[in-house]
């Protein structure tokens, strides 16, 4: 399993994280959270496939949204 890449690893403080290629599965993770999570575009390969999706803590999502991420829930 790989991590969010090291740029924006400063950004998740929470250490709460959890990535998947699916959005349906981490939608579906998120929906299970016991606290609210949030997902997050992550990488996008260069051919736009494979992209992977984060599943973050509120605080860790806004971080990662003023870094160019895009929250989806």
């Amino acid at each position: 399993m790989s991590t969010i890449p090291n740029h924006l690893k400063a950004l998740v403080k929470r250490g709460s994280f959890a990535e998947f290629t699916s959005l349906a599965n981490a939608r579906a993770y998120a929906a299970r959270c016991i606290k609210l999570h949030m997902v997050v575009q992550g990488d996008i390969d260069a051919d736009s496939e494979d992209g992977r999706f984060w599943v973050v803590v509120p605080a860790d999502a806004e971080r990662l949204e003023k870094a160019g991420c895009e929250i989806l829930t």
